[in-house]
């Protein structure tokens, strides 16, 4: 049965036809457990500061009263105790904002894998929860109050967090006690869209610790039950599997509400990414053109169509053409009709470190963020034959070298069919992997340079006397070939040309702001 419930899920998912609702629980486990983002946290929070704020306007015994109602856990308790504390705050609504700002507005994500597990969905978010821990500059937060907005979030038309239950920077749509949840449960706006969204949505509710037992909830629930009940729609309530028979209770025999276990806390956001559609990334067009290279390029294709691919390292200067000869081979009709899409070409200059590498082959790999990228990419690669192509290796290994290899060896050992191969500035091959030997990307020679300067130049230029002092000058560099000879393209003679090298030097071969 859990299987089918996935299998639905990812169908809703793909159709555009789910609804995420997010509770304390995502807040609780985002902050490695900060009692603020749990209602009972909060609760104990608004009486110490009720006692700090009144202690001298409050009866005898006040304080002792409201942690036996804590204590309780009973839910009737529990909003009479949050009444009480909006209560002894109403006469002093700026406390009430500095409260709320300090406790549940401080609140910061210290592990983002189950958010980010959410928004990689690309569905609606709609969350009980005060904080602001699952915005995004791209998705910001929306409270019930405003309708126009919210209205558009449910239905797809704009990206944003719907706050059921009120944000904190909006103390007036915050619900907390009874007072607040009567101006909820009487709002015809709130209570019809949810009611409404039953009809074209499927309901996935995830950190529900406890149950769906506050009185707003409590309507819909008995909605679903009482309106719903005889129809084939299906909503999911997410849990851990120590919590099914606790939660499948608290349903209270809503039919098309489905309890569906995740495993353990630490495995929801695995499973929330696993359903998450497969993206598909495409590989960088090939190189315009590759001169001079016919040996190396020949050796990596080889390596690349061998029954067991040995981890390849290329090795060169910066410049030195080690990138366009790993997308040459990927680009090889053979290589392509070998692997078809399962070809990845990961860029890694801005990754500073083996997690962060790990995080650049999953996007790579089309797959959603995980809390464990490493362990997501190695499985994904150990599905079927495929070629990783890791760019710029030396920046994350130059930082954390014990990380990255850490991940070329389980790479290497848990992905039998993988193609691996590395481009490194200098020359020494990173440790972790079986490295073959190593491809060494040199120099182009003088033939090469000429053609490789004329192909984008043009051929105006092949009888200009001055082209081999630029072709020594510039060493045999492809990249700085290609540079000169892009400026040089539009010029009537090299003259101008070498006559400004003689000044700025390297400086003179940039394209906007790239050197």
């Amino acid at each position: 049965m859990t299987d089918a419930l996935k299998r639905d899920l990812r169908e809703a998912i793909a159709n555009g036809r789910l609804v995420a609702i997010v509770g304390s629980g995502v807040s609780v486990g985002a902050t490695g457990g900060n009692a603020v983002a749990s209602w009972d946290g909060l609760l104990a929070s608004g009486i110490q500061r009720c006692v700090s704020l009144f202690g001298g306007q409050l009866p005898t015994g006040w304080e002792a009263e409201q942690a036996r109602r804590l204590k309780s856990g009973d839910l009737n308790s529990w909003l009479d105790l949050a009444s009480e504390i909006e209560t002894r705050f109403a006469g002093q609504p700026g406390q009430y904002g500095r409260w709320l700002k300090e406790t549940v507005g401080a609140l910061q994500a210290t592990d983002r894998g189950v958010i980010a597990a959410l928004h990689n969905l690309g569905i609606p978010l709609a969350t009980t929860n005060y904080d602001g821990l699952i915005e995004t500059v791209e998705r910001p937060f929306v409270t019930w109050r405003n309708e126009a907005q919210a209205v558009q979030i449910l239905r797809g038309e704009e990206r944003g967090i719907l706050h059921l239950h009120g944000y904190w920077q909006e103390g007036e749509s915050v619900v907390f006690g009874r007072a607040s949840y009567e101006r909820l449960t009487n709002s015809a706006f709130a209570q019809g869209a949810q009611q409404a969204l039953t009809f074209s949505h499927s309901l996935m509710f995830v950190g529900f610790r406890g149950s769906l037992a506050d009185p707003n909830f409590t309507r819909l629930l008995t909605w679903l039950r009482e309106v719903m009940g005889n129809t084939h729609h299906r909503h999911y309530l997410l849990c851990a599997t120590d919590r099914v028979a606790v939660m499948e209770s608290a349903i209270n025999g809503c039919r098309n509400l489905f309890v569906l276990p995740f495993g353990t806390r630490e495995e929801l956001a695995a499973f929330l990414a696993d359903l998450a559609p497969r993206r598909f990334v495409a590989l960088p067009p090939p190189p315009e053109r590759i001169l001079g290279r016919d040996a190396a390029l020949g050796d990596l294709v080889a390596a690349l169509l061998a029954d067991k691919p040995p981890p390849v390292p290329i090795l060169g200067a910066p410049g030195i053409g080690k990138s366009t000869l790993a997308l040459a081979a990927l680009h090889d009709p053979r290589v392509a009709e070998k692997f078809g899409r399962r070809r990845y070409f990961v860029r890694l200059d801005g990754a500073a470190s083996g997690e962060a590498m790990a995080g650049a082959i999953v996007t790579a790999l089309g797959l959603p963020p995980s809390s464990k990228p490493l362990d997501a990419a190695v499985a994904a690669l150990a599905e079927a034959p495929a070629v990783l192509m890791l760019d710029n290796t030396e920046t994350p290994w130059d930082q954390d070298a014990t990380g990255c290899d850490t991940a070329f060896g389980l790479l290497a050992q848990h992905a039998p069919g993988l193609a691996l191969v590395a481009t490194l500035r200098g020359g020494i091959r990173p440790r972790g992997a079986p490295w073959r030997g190593a491809i060494e990307v040199m120099q182009l020679s003088d033939s090469a340079s000429r053609s490789m300067f004329l192909a984008i130049a043009g051929q105006k230029h092949a009888g200009d006397a001055l082209l081999p002092d630029i072709l020594a000058a510039l060493d045999g560099l492809p990249l700085a070939i290609e540079l000169f000879a892009a400026a040089a393209e539009a010029e009537p003679n090299l003259a101008g040309l070498w006559s400004e090298w003689q000044h700025k030097s390297t400086a003179l071969l940039q394209r906007g702001a790239a050197d």
